[in-house]
């Protein structure tokens, strides 16, 4: 438990994650999904980031969506200080499918489960022991999940990840509304009369795939060996 403390100490951010529309297995097409949570659990990562894989179902379609929830060094907000964007986006997943008002708050239902996690394609789906948050697990939401095309990455000679010339189609989850009312967290806390965001969320978005690929030189790995300098926080 002690490893996910700072995820509550990100007050260098407004507290809600403002509604926004945004700008730029199988796929969905971009839309609204009224989705169950069928798992929601922490993972480290090699370098040390803690993120949040949540897994989802409607009953014909799947969906799993990872966060970055604290930094490779622990801490819930960038070099900058801001607020990591998926943090607020996990807020909102825990705000619209519990009593709760932020992922913090779930830690304390914080269970270890074994479940069958994909190692990789040399390793494949293997028994693991994960931290599962159970205040999650069954919840019901609405998820405005918008799809993209962007460019598959790979390491170079030097180990160094860039974007390729090949191509791929991927889900973000952007808006996270509660089946009931409807409504996003900023919505509910801003007691409005009526939902609002969903409707202007569908018109933006709905059948929009947005194009995120990058001209690649040489067809190639692309990158120059300076990238390697930038410092990730995953």
């Amino acid at each position: 438990m002690n490893d996910y403390a700072n995820i509550g100490k990100a007050s260098a951010a407004p507290e809600d994650n403002e509604d926004r529309l945004g700008g730029g297995g199988f796929t969905l097409d971009s839309g609204l999904y009224s989705m169950t949570i069928e798992t929601a659990y922490m993972r480290k990562t090699a370098a040390g980031a803690t993120m949040l894989e949540v897994a989802y179902t409607d009953g014909t379609h799947e969906l799993k969506d990872s966060m970055c929830v604290l930094t490779k060094a622990g801490q819930p907000t960038s070099a900058s200080g801001k607020r990591l964007i998926s943090l607020n986006i996990a807020d909102s997943i825990v705000f619209a499918a519990t009593d709760k008002a932020d992922l913090s708050g779930t830690l304390g239902s914080i269970e270890e489960k074994v479940i069958k996690v994909w190692g990789g394609k040399d390793v494949g789906e293997t028994n693991t022991k994960v931290d599962m948050i159970m205040d999650l697990v069954g919840k019901k939401v609405i998820l405005g999940v918008q799809k993209s095309t962007e460019n598959k990455r790979a390491p170079d000679d030097a180990g160094v990840w860039h974007d390729t010339a090949d191509t791929r189609d991927v889900n973000d989850v952007r808006a996270v509304f509660n089946s009931d009312t409807r409504m996003t967290k900023s919505e509910t806390n801003a007691k409005a009369d009526s939902p609002t965001f969903i409707k202007q969320w569908k018109e933006k978005w709905d059948g929009v795939t947005v194009n995120k690929v990058k001209n690649v030189a040489g067809g190639s790995v692309a990158g120059a060996p300076a990238a390697a300098s930038t410092d990730s926080l995953f």
